[in-house]
């Protein structure tokens, strides 16, 4: 019994690798659905020095850890040019911890820099505990399409 909650603990590990890595590569994607424009993606050394720079009064030690560990930060502008940020939680099932986070860190990034941010999350697939917060708009939802191991 172990062997095969191992196996599945390892096989779990991969899918979230591999979600990641099709979730960057699409954070463009994400950002023009999302009826925004692409200018770039933040790098861990940016989102430690906002939180460094920045009143964090209220935020616990663990939650300015995880937003420095945030999937993706992206800075864009909106279709009149103004800046907007995005944070984007990025998983192979997106469950309410992922929109909690990326909804966390959207507002952490309003707070932080002063300029207006929104929430995504993108995954393979959605779980039905998010779809609310999808349909009320809270979150922008994703899908990826995973084409390895498929034929062309």
């Amino acid at each position: 019994m172990a062997t095969a909650i191992t196996l599945q603990a390892e096989f779990d590990k991969l899918n979230g690798w591999m979600a990641l890595e099709i979730g960057l590569e699409e954070i463009p994607l994400i950002v023009d659905g999302m009826g925004y424009r692409y200018r770039r993606r933040l790098e861990r050394v940016d989102l430690i020095k906002m939180v460094r720079d920045s009143d964090t009064t209220g935020i616990a030690p663990s939650d300015r850890e995880s937003f420095k560990r945030a999937d993706a930060v992206v800075e864009t502008t909106d279709v009149d040019g103004r800046k907007r940020y995005v944070a984007i939680e990025i998983s192979f099932m997106s469950r309410k911890r992922d929109v909690d986070r990326a909804v966390r860190n959207a507002e952490y990034l309003a707070r932080f820099t002063g300029v207006p941010a929104s929430a995504a999350v993108a995954g393979v697939e959605m779980s039905d505990e998010i779809r609310d917060a999808v349909d009320a708009g809270d979150v922008f939802w994703h899908e990826l399409v995973v084409k390895v191991l498929q034929p062309e």
